[in-house]
């Protein structure tokens, strides 16, 4: 084991933990103090806490700060098995909620986490059909899936899962979202998450932007290659970030695959907001349309001819420059998950907003796809 913990994860590793770390903490604290008492009252007979947090995590384990009459506490959550990434730490923090749920008492209400995770068991899967596509830039093109006369919409950061089936054919009788995850090799249906750019519920119509590049299997692939009228599966809609209420001024962070979800947080904002977009693209070509709005300020990056998720993180120079002036109330970003990861650090630690005002999602990266984002 390294002498730094830390040292054992590679930097877009590290800064994928972190932003769970800060998420849980931020957004689940209920949930991190079910676990830390149940690891407590495992261990002595004191005081139950009365809050947690999360700490230092390395492949074998997390430990857990706790707070209580007697003064802090520390008490170690070990990994069933090492782990490798930031989805794997969330996948042992799940099960040791499920432990201490299955040791809790029958009137222990339910946590934050578990009653999402409730709530997404509920979540349908609707079918509809490929409407329409409409090229926006040389990469991008907005399609319009029709059909979908059930569908409600929240609007700002809003996404949903997008299913379609190979060469255009019909999905098979009773397909679900939980029938495609129980699927593994050999699935002729093939998916991803995509952000709403536009829902007109009253028509049954979601509009998303897809890059049209990737794998040729991919879902990317199908959805701008088979024919209109193609069937077409949605699952959702989930939502990821909110502004803080009250807050006055909003940074938010994109390259092509978040650019949507950066236009659906802006309709999202009363006038009196102020907003700084910062936002990456190839040229003025590949630039995306942005909803208008009165106290918005964008800064388009250009690589050129550079790899998208490069060396050169032009997003976090532009970033450092556009908050020289002002320093944001809260941030939003999804990007490439090495350049996102260095932007969420920057606006973290050096310009010193809390987690709750935060959410930066690795969308993807460079070397190989993120689960979390899918082709976007």
């Amino acid at each position: 084991m390294p002498t730094d913990p830390a040292a054992a994860f590679d930097a877009v590793t590290l800064g994928h933990i972190e932003a769970i770390v800060d998420h849980l903490n931020a957004n689940h604290a209920d949930a991190v103090l079910f676990v830390g008492r149940h690891l407590a009252r495992r261990d002595d007979s004191s005081a139950p806490a009365f809050g947690a947090e999360l700490g230092a995590v390395d492949p074998l384990g997390v430990d857990l700060l706790l707070r209580s009459p007697e003064g802090p506490r520390k008490r170690r959550l070990a990994f069933d098995a090492p782990i490798s990434s930031g989805h794997e730490l969330q996948a042992a923090f799940v099960a040791a909620l499920a432990t201490a749920r299955g040791a809790a008492g029958p009137d222990e209400p339910p946590t934050s986490i578990e009653r999402a995770n409730a709530a997404t068991e509920t979540l349908p899967t609707r079918f509809g059909y490929l409407a329409r596509r409409r090229r926006l830039t040389p990469q991008m093109v907005e399609i319009t899936i029709g059909g979908l006369h059930t569908i409600t919409t929240r609007g700002g950061d809003e996404f949903w899962f997008v299913l379609a089936t190979e060469d255009g054919s019909e999905f098979p009788p009773g397909w679900s979202m939980a029938e495609h995850r129980e699927r593994a090799e050999g699935n002729p249906i093939v998916g991803a998450y995509y952000t709403t750019r536009a829902a007109r519920p009253d028509e049954g119509e979601l509009d998303l932007w897809v890059m049209g590049h990737g794998h040729p299997a991919g879902a990317a692939a199908r959805l701008t290659n088979t024919p209109t009228g193609s069937p077409v599966a949605v699952w959702g809609p989930r939502h990821g970030f909110r502004a803080p209420t009250g807050a006055t001024s909003l940074l938010l962070v994109a390259d092509e695959t978040g650019t949507a979800a950066v236009a659906g947080v802006i309709e999202s904002q009363p006038a009196s907001t102020a907003i700084i977009a910062v936002l990456e693209t190839v040229d003025t070509a590949h630039q995306l349309p942005l909803p208008q709005h009165p106290a918005l300020s964008v800064r388009w990056v250009h690589r050129g001819d550079e790899m998208a998720g490069g060396r050169t993180n032009r997003l976090l120079d532009a970033v450092r420059e556009a908050c020289a002036a002002r320093t944001p109330e809260a941030a939003f970003g999804a990007a490439e998950s090495r350049h996102i990861s260095a932007v969420r650090r920057y606006v973290r630690h050096e310009l010193g907003l809390s987690a709750q005002a935060v959410l930066m999602t690795g969308y993807w990266r460079q070397d190989r796809s993120m689960p979390c984002g899918g082709e976007h």
